[in-house]
């Protein structure tokens, strides 16, 4: 990765009818709080949330904000689902409405 402490990003079209107005997630695994704190003002991560992005976000319903952000700690590996790197990691979850999902297809 290009941004110092990011270890992965994914995405991916919700399939599910649990995700409420949202159909497509971003997942980005990062080392620590302050790597994710240093992401969120890298010039990379601006560049793409602002010009690929923000573009693309419908606003939500008055139930549905457009976009649901949770930030988490894996502090311990969990038996056979996280490796020991993953779960020392901060994962960054960003939940994005219905115009991603549909450019994505």
């Amino acid at each position: 990765m290009q941004i110092p402490g990011v270890l992965s990003f994914t995405a991916g079209e919700n399939y599910t009818k649990r995700g409420l107005e949202y159909n497509t997630g971003i997942v980005v695994r990062i080392t620590t709080k302050e790597a994710e704190a240093a992401y969120q003002t890298h010039p990379i991560h601006i560049e793409v949330r602002d010009t690929i992005l923000k573009p693309l976000i419908v606003k939500g319903s008055e139930s549905t904000p457009p976009i649901l952000a949770v930030d988490y700690e894996c502090p311990a590996p969990v038996a056979g689902l996280f490796s020991t790197t993953a779960a020392a990691g901060l994962a960054a979850g960003i939940l994005v409405g219905y115009a991603i999902a549909k450019v994505m297809r």
